[in-house]
């Protein structure tokens, strides 16, 4: 995502697949924040850290594009899907929800837009 959302804001065309695959998202805050909650919590065993809100990555680039106001950059089909990429990856989170109590702070959109946020910021101080 951060490739993308990179070469969008320095109006740099990105060449992406269809975008058929589904993936289960979650902002780096949320994950940082489901970890530690895990860990304090009594919980053993597997647990995923996900979302549990998988879109297709078509959907996910195209809200990347408009938040960076550069949908036009975004070439789908340029780019062949890696022979070996699963269709979908999709976390079932029932047990980060149920047992562990958590609950993500950021939706997709939200996430999105606080990432392009961080981006914007990044290029415009020129640490990146």
């Amino acid at each position: 995502m951060s490739d993308l959302i990179f070469n969008l804001l320095n109006g740099i065309e990105m060449p992406v697949s269809e975008g058929q695959q589904v993936r289960d998202l979650l902002h780096v805050t949320d994950a940082a924040a489901a970890i530690v909650q895990l860990a304090k919590s009594d919980v053993q065993g597997p647990v995923n850290i996900g979302s549990g809100d998988a879109r297709p990555l078509r959907e996910i680039v195209a809200l990347a594009a408009k938040e960076t106001g550069r949908p036009d950059l975004v070439k789908y089909g340029a780019r062949r899907p890696v022979t070996n990429d699963p269709p979908c990856l999709a976390a079932s989170v029932s047990r980060l929800r149920d047992e562990v109590g958590f609950h993500p702070r950021y939706g997709l959109e939200e996430g999105i837009k606080s990432t392009v946020d961080w981006w914007r910021s990044a290029i415009a101080s020129s640490t990146v």
